[in-house]
């Protein structure tokens, strides 16, 4: 343990976030440090991604600056030879600035020197925005040391970002082995031995084994070992079967008035069918069906209509701080099987059947989707909307 007054503040830091679906295909590697980090893509031809922080410009950091180019170079000495590189990050440099600084001279040394380079699709355009209103400059760069990247942006400064750099987006494609994606989901089942015929399963493996050499040497235990691993396992998984997941039924909730209803309906019917299902309409039995039938539902949309009253009464009723009614609201909208429709108004018409509630619902998405012109709108944050959405399409 290091005691507080002993540690030191911490500097810097770097982070790669990489998609749940993707992690079996990515490794953290061992290399860097507190502005250097890298993870190696498995693809067929590895991929080591490369995010680094440089230091700032103030006194004494031009040595910095260079012993942390030193770890970069470091890294893809080692790699180099067996995988494609990506560096990308906060170089603290600019490979455009008019008034060069020492520090830019040595960036575009350090990559002649490890012949990396920045895509075509790369533009001159300020990616830093100092707090002092007046400074900005291009520092942030994702580079390459092959033709990998096939598409490069960098976004439009948007009032709502209040970082100080602008996000970069590339675009770029690896194979990933078609081995590897076969055992994407494949878990191994827990094998319940009280549900399995031992006799059979034993009898089964004493077969396997008839046909399996013995001559186990040093050289070969591991692979007998497996083998008899194998046949074990074989025969095991052959012998489980999958329980099969019943689907539970939704349970219905009566109140006493509509089992009663339901009950006495159930008798009518009952009556009825011993008579031999007449629909005669002078039939008493065939009429206490009919009867019998018009007040269950009666009971049941009343009953509906109660629970809907109720529901409304307690929306209204919910205290903007009471997160457990809000949550409980939502997951019970989000219920498949909540099919009953309310009534909503909609341009000054009130909307209660589904039909029109379909309809209404279009309508309205309708008119949000299409484009209207607002003499009010921002023209310059609306093209920067724009630019965006074109870029997300053209990449995703």
């Amino acid at each position: 343990m290091i005691e507080p007054r002993e540690r030191t503040r911490g500097h810097g830091g770097v982070a790669i976030c990489v998609r749940k679906k993707f992690d079996q295909f990515s490794e953290l590697l061992p290399d860097g440090g507190n502005r250097i980090i890298a993870i190696k893509l498995k693809y067929e031809k590895p991929l080591i991604l490369i995010c680094a922080y440089m230091p700032t410009r103030g006194s004494n950091t031009q040595d910095d600056y260079q012993a942390i180019l030193d770890e970069i170079a470091e890294i893809m000495e080692k790699y180099s030879a067996t995988a494609d590189i990506i560096l990308g990050g906060d170089m603290n440099a600019s490979l455009h600035r008019k008034d060069g600084i020492s520090r830019d001279k040595t960036f575009k040394n350090f990559l002649e020197e490890q012949k990396l380079f920045i895509p075509n699709q790369c533009r001159r355009q300020n990616t830093f925005y100092h707090y002092n209103g007046r400074d900005e400059s291009q520092i942030d760069y994702i580079i390459q040391s092959k033709e990998i990247i096939s598409m490069y942006t960098t976004f439009m400064r948007e009032p709502e970002n209040t970082s100080t750099h602008d996000p970069v987006l590339v675009l770029l494609q690896g194979a990933i082995p078609i081995q590897d994606t076969q055992n994407i989901r494949k878990q191994t089942k827990r094998i319940i031995w009280k549900k399995i015929d031992k006799q059979k399963y034993a009898k089964d493996v004493e077969d396997d084994l008839k046909l399996f050499s013995s001559d186990i040497t040093c050289e070969n235990a591991a692979e007998k070992i497996q083998q008899l691993c194998t046949i074990l396992n074989k025969n095991a998984e052959k012998q489980f079967k999958q329980p099969v997941k019943k689907r539970k039924k939704r349970k219905i909730c009566w109140s006493p008035d509509i089992a009663a209803a339901a009950k006495t309906s159930k008798e009518c019917y009952g009556k009825w069918k011993s008579l031999g299902k007449q629909k005669d309409p002078t039939q008493s039995a065939y009429i206490e069906l009919k009867i019998s039938k018009k007040v269950l539902r009666s009971t049941q949309r009343k009953s509906a209509a109660q629970k809907r009253n109720e529901k409304y009464e307690r929306i209204m009723e919910l205290n903007e701080n009471d997160s457990e009614g809000f949550y409980q609201l939502i997951r019970k909208q989000r219920d498949p099987g909540n099919t009953c429709a309310s009534a909503f108004i909609f341009k000054e018409e009130i909307i209660n059947t589904d039909p029109e509630i379909r309809e209404a619902w279009a309508d309205y998405f309708y008119d949000l989707a299409t484009p209207s012109e607002n003499p009010n709108f921002d023209p310059i944050f609306k093209n920067h909307v724009e630019q965006d959405v074109q870029n997300l399409h053209k990449y995703f």
